[in-house]
Parts: structure tokens; C-alpha cells; sequence
């Protein structure tokens, strides 16, 4: 019973991220110049409005880009399976990165992404809106994105246009 124990013990604490408590989880790249620098750029987007308001709140749109990302911190394949699409919004009266603390937790009240073939069709990461395409069925960056950001019963629907 006690050797049962140990090695459900080893696999539980040696799953998933190696090492217990240290994850090797790729995030997505921080913004524009990091994706870059790191080689994972795909494209650059170019939003039709620079403004918009979301829970009443006035954000600016900063980046728009398609990335890659690698397989896990310490290998620098690229994930053949995903990639993504962020975007960065700037609180106009704060001036801080990313949703309030107010809308964030009801995120999905205000921001809508009309996408298809998407794996994560919208969500969160550090700050960032991001969608996760499938690479198979979508291979190559989209030509548009469309994202609705809503205030009050008025939804501000925003396209956002690959850079040639």
C-alpha cells in the first residue's frame, strides 16, 4: 500500500508541468515588440476605431497582432496546434493596461468576438483579449477580426484589419 501511495505521489507531483509547483505553461507574447523580438509574430492588425467604451468605461485601443507561441518555456518549438490573437486596451482615465477590475470577472457581458474555428474563442491572458485559432483550420491569419464591445444596451463593433 505504501509503494501505491509513493508512486502516485512521484506521477502527481512530477505531471503536467515537470516539477511540482513550477509551470512551463507558453504564454502568449506580452505585445507587438516582444513577438518580434522573439520571432513569433504572425501579423499586425489596425483597428477601425481607436476608442471605445466597455462597461462605461472609455478604453483605448493600443496593439492588435497575430503570434505564435512556443510548445513551453524551455523549448523554443512553436505549438503547431494554435495561434493567437490580442489585443491591448488602455483604460483612458487610469491609464492602466487591460479590463477594470469591475469587468474583468463579467468580461463576456461586454466583449463579443465574432470568430469562427477558433479553439478559445475569447477570453483573458495577463491583461490581453485574446482568441486562440485552430491552425489547422485556419492556417494563415484572418484578413478581418470583428469584436463588439458594449456599454449599456450600445455595443461599438470594432474590425480589425491585417497590416499587408
Amino acid at each position: 500500500m505504501k509503494k501505491l501511495l509513493l508512486i502516485i505521489l512521484f506521477f502527481e507531483l512530477c505531471s503536467c508541468d515537470g516539477i511540482f509547483g513550477v509551470s512551463d505553461y507558453a504564454g502568449s507574447a506580452t505585445n507587438i515588440v516582444d513577438a518580434k523580438k522573439s520571432k513569433l509574430l504572425k501579423n499586425i492588425y489596425t483597428p477601425s476605431k481607436s476608442k471605445v467604451f466597455i462597461n462605461s468605461e472609455e478604453y483605448e485601443i493600443i496593439e492588435a497582432w497575430t503570434s505564435n507561441r512556443f510548445n513551453t518555456n524551455r523549448s523554443k518549438e512553436l505549438n503547431k496546434f494554435v495561434y493567437d490573437f490580442l489585443i491591448i486596451v488602455k483604460n483612458s482615465k487610469t491609464k492602466e493596461e487591460g479590463l477594470s477590475a469591475r469587468t474583468t470577472p463579467n468580461y463576456s457581458k461586454y466583449v463579443k468576438f465574432y470568430v469562427t474555428d477558433c479553439v478559445y474563442c475569447g477570453g483573458i491572458e495577463t491583461d490581453k483579449l485574446i482568441i486562440q485559432f485552430d491552425s489547422k483550420k485556419t492556417p494563415s491569419s484572418p484578413d478581418f477580426i470583428k469584436v463588439g464591445f458594449k456599454s449599456g444596451i450600445k455595443e461599438d463593433m470594432v474590425t480589425f484589419k491585417k497590416k499587408n
